[in-house]
């Protein structure tokens, strides 16, 4: 009778580590535009203020960030004390090289494109970051290269972060990653593949997000090689509800979708519910906060 009620009791305890309550929260992807030039400056300073003001309300719990510069970065933290940045900031552009920077030719565009970040965003009280990484579309994946035999557009990356939730102990990764624009679209079926490896040998069974601007739409060269692997299933078509356009997610810094399909995605491992999703096509006194608008998904898992 000992020995079972010491074997119950053995069970008991570990039951919190294999069951227990579902985690629930928001993840978002939000492309706030970077500056690449001085008339993006004032552009810049004229929407910086409403970023953290619109992540705060939505209660974003963690937002993959692309295309941010350093000091952008640094302006963001700033402005809200509820979040930190995981991943790997480039900083050999500041705001100061603004002015007189030229994006022409290839090194400059390099040295662009390799400052433009994809911090991960999270809130600092509910989060513990426990690792994180990065990788570039690239034949050599540990080096900032132009990808796969020099055909990508620019230098393009994808950081990942491993973060494990304070109140329930559940560990999670969270992948965020920007691809080169429509015009070397052939190339990001290898990204795309590239991705696909990195998510298994950095998750392995784990649960997992992945977020990003993928600049391509829906039936494109990487939304159907994650979908034939099926490592990962799209948001937007998972959720139970749906909110917002399902028009293209970038606007060009206007209140309107310019496209007719969205370039911005949220990716779940398939055993993670979608509760809701929603594109955000929020502007403050008709300034557009970026020139795509940010998505979010509720998620459990």
């Amino acid at each position: 009778m000992k020995k079972t009620f010491a074997v119950f009791a053995l069970v008991a305890a570990a039951l919190p580590l294999f069951g227990g309550e579902k985690v629930e929260m928001k993840i978002a992807s939000f492309n706030i535009g970077f500056c690449r030039m001085a008339s993006d400056i004032p552009v810049w300073e004229g929407r910086r203020g409403h970023i953290m003001p619109l992540v705060e309300w939505h209660g974003f719990d963690i937002v993959g960030m692309q295309e941010p510069f350093s000091f952008q970065i640094d302006y963001l933290l700033k402005a809200s004390d509820e979040y930190a940045a995981a991943g790997e900031i480039a900083r050999d552009l500041s705001y100061a090289d603004i002015p007189s920077f030229s994006p022409r030719g290839r090194e400059n565009v390099d040295r662009m494109c390799r400052n433009m970040n994809n911090p991960i965003f999270y809130k600092r009280a509910r989060f513990e970051l426990l690792d994180s990484g990065k990788f570039y579309f690239s034949d050599t994946p540990d080096r900032a290269e132009r990808g796969f035999g020099g055909g990508f557009d620019a230098i393009r990356s994808c950081v990942w972060a491993k973060f494990r939730e304070k109140k329930s102990g559940r560990e999670f990764f969270f992948f965020n990653l920007h691809l080169c624009v429509e015009k070397f679209i052939e190339q990001h079926a290898p990204a795309a593949e590239l991705l696909i490896k990195k998510v298994r040998e950095i998750a392995g069974e784990s649960t997992f997000f992945i977020t990003g601007d993928f600049n391509e739409g829906k039936g494109c060269p990487a939304y159907k090689a994650i979908a034939a692997s099926g490592i990962a299933k799209d948001a937007r078509e998972a959720a139970a509800s749906v909110c917002g356009s399902r028009k293209s997610t970038f606007n060009g810094y206007t209140l309107l979708p310019k496209g007719g399909s969205p370039i911005d995605f949220i990716y779940v491992s398939p055993s993670v519910e979608v509760l809701r999703f929603a594109t955000i096509q929020e502007h403050v006194d008709e300034t557009a906060i970026s020139d795509h608008f940010p998505i979010a998904a509720v998620v459990r898992f």
